[in-house]
């Protein structure tokens, strides 16, 4: 009884993609406060528009969970941009359907996807609707957050409203690059 070519591709697909999240933890997540901090000063030097910011100016300035659906989207459009150059180069054109859909067309779209859902990701953030998902946090001097007076109950929300603001002394440094800490300050109901 052999095995059937469907289920040899979706088990290589399965380990591939559980290879590349492995990756993408250890290699980029890892590194999440650089990449805030180098997204941020992009989106500053390069003057994009407030409302296409990815990068949000309230700390960690981009969740966990966004960094890993952005890494794994934008590792897929790498692979079909080499499914389509690979054609195009089999084809000789790029101008054909196949080559250009799938080294042009479909990788385009994933990015802007993508973009969009990180703009969204930033509006929410920037709002004050997230759960910072930062560990250990205290060890790092950011303080717990505490909010006086506030209850799910009377507000009728399981989040706070809140407002960030920055102390003038960073909580630690990256040799060239420094960063403040963010600490929460409940704002009046």
């Amino acid at each position: 009884m052999g095995l059937s070519t469907d289920w040899v591709a979706a088990v290589v697909v399965s380990i591939a993609t559980t290879a590349y999240m492995a990756f993408v933890d250890i290699h980029i997540v890892q590194r999440r406060d650089t990449i805030v901090q180098c997204g941020r000063q992009a989106q500053r030097k390069l003057h994009v528009p407030k409302c296409i910011h990815i990068f949000s100016e309230t700390d960690p300035g981009i969740l966990k969970k966004n960094l890993e659906g952005t890494a794994l989207c934008l590792g897929f459009a790498c692979v079909f941009n080499l499914f389509g150059m690979a054609a195009a180069f089999i084809l000789g054109t790029l101008w054909d359907p196949l080559a250009f859909g799938l080294g042009i067309v479909f990788p385009d779209c994933i990015v802007l996807a993508v973009w969009l859902g990180l703009v969204l990701a930033r509006r929410k953030m920037d709002r004050g609707n997230f759960k910072d998902d930062r560990e250990d946090l205290e060890s790092k001097g950011v303080p717990a957050p505490v909010v006086e007076g506030w209850s799910p109950a009377r507000s009728g929300t399981t989040t706070p409203k809140s407002t960030w603001r920055t102390p003038t002394t960073p909580h630690h440094t990256t040799p060239g690059l420094s960063t403040s800490v963010h600490v929460f300050t409940p704002t009046a109901p």
